[in-house]
């Protein structure tokens, strides 16, 4: 085992917080201060080839399985004499303690089950027996020779005069008739909602009628998120320029949309206490593209300077920076978190109530331009 109180890499204070196997599990601060969690081998596990591999493995998996519950490995020494991999030590986040579930073999938590196939089509011998046919047919009883086959469809029976066989067929060619009306109704029903939902896009269109967008004052539950035409309004570095390459994303629960990466995608972050969206490119590796948390929440009546103070100190991940004011109700922070480019933005907005707003932008160097213009989008698009 390590001794207690070390240096381990960029990392001091390191302490021994378990051992597991050839794994142990660490805590200690980084160069700024800040809380990480190392998983490292054990001196005896360090020279074995096979082990070194499966760290090397458990990065690989965990830069692929990164989820919006789990802190990134920001840092890694794979090939010095005690290999190791870090992450930030927070509350709400999964760190290298899920990296050390892998490399033991314990499945993460199994998905919601999948709904019941549908049941297959029975099939066997066909059934013996009369065709349904609905009540029973008034009329003398039907005389000539039993017919052979299936039920009949379409024109009258052959074989024998009775006037039964005429009746039914008559029947049978009225429900034809009324299911084929029924089609036809319902056809010219939908060509009718189509036509009148075109008619009304062209209109609306026509008109010069802006499309209509959420107030500050609704409730997020409420909001269809909308990109709108609002002046530029950077908070700090480029913003996106007619030709540059985005995306609209749009989050439902979220006051606006915003202009983002090709790819960004976000998705709620269930095991945050406060609501909470993590965005990335789930098509790419998770260090190799920016990483984005919003998290929303409502500032109590009256909203003071007091009330903003405490929810300033709430970034979904600890800074290192120092607050700047850009205006009455938005102030940012740029760091690095190991060596990445992390801009996190607080910005209130809407009266009565009054909303507070928390984006955190995390991405290697050569997105710091990218994670500008998407943080300066979203500090422009909010009411």
């Amino acid at each position: 085992m390590y001794p207690t109180g070390r240096v381990l890499g960029p990392f001091h204070a390191v302490v021994t917080v378990a051992v597991d196997g050839p794994y142990e599990l660490c805590a200690g601060r980084d160069g700024h201060g800040r809380p990480v969690r190392i998983l490292a081998l054990t001196p005896e596990a360090s020279g074995d080839p096979l082990r070194r591999a499966g760290l090397a493995d458990a990065l690989g998996w965990a830069n692929a399985t990164h989820g919006p519950g789990d802190a990134p490995v920001t840092d890694a020494d794979l090939h010095g004499p005690h290999p190791w991999l870090a992450t930030p030590d927070h509350p709400d986040l999964r760190g290298v303690e899920r990296l050390l579930d892998h490399l033991r073999g314990i499945p993460p938590p199994p998905p919601p089950a999948p709904l019941p196939p549908a049941p297959p089509p029975v099939s066997g011998p066909p059934v013996s027996g009369p065709p349904i046919s609905g009540p029973p047919i008034s009329g003398p009883p039907i005389s000539g020779p039993p017919v052979s086959g299936g039920p009949v469809s379409g024109g009258p029976m052959s074989g024998g005069s009775g006037g039964g066989r005429r009746v039914v067929s008559s029947r049978r060619r009225s429900r034809a008739a009324r299911r084929l009306m029924a089609v036809l109704v319902g056809a010219g029903v939908a060509v009718l909602i189509v036509a009148l939902a075109l008619v009304t896009m062209v209109w609306v269109r026509g008109s010069g009628r802006p499309a209509a967008h959420p107030s500050a004052s609704s409730s997020p539950e409420e909001l269809v998120p909308t990109l709108r035409a609002v002046p530029d309004a950077p908070v700090v570095g480029p913003i996106w320029r007619p030709g540059d390459t985005y995306q609209t994303v749009a989050v439902r629960g979220l006051p606006f949309a915003f202009r983002g990466p090709e790819g960004l995608a976000c998705q709620p972050d269930q095991t945050a206490t406060a609501r909470t969206w993590f965005c990335a490119d789930a098509t790419v590796n998770p260090q190799q593209s920016p990483r984005i948390r919003i998290v929303l929440r409502r500032c109590a009546d009256p909203c003071d300077a007091a009330t903003r103070a405490e929810l300033d100190r709430r970034p979904p991940e600890p800074v290192t920076g120092t607050w700047t004011t850009k205006d009455a109700a938005t102030s940012y922070v740029a760091d690095q978190l190991g060596v990445e480019y992390r801009l996190t933005m607080s910005h209130f907005f809407g009266t009565g109530p009054t909303w507070h707003l928390m984006v955190q932008a995390v991405g290697p160097p050569g997105a710091t331009v990218t994670i500008q213009k998407t943080v300066n989008d979203i500090h422009a698009q909010t009411p």
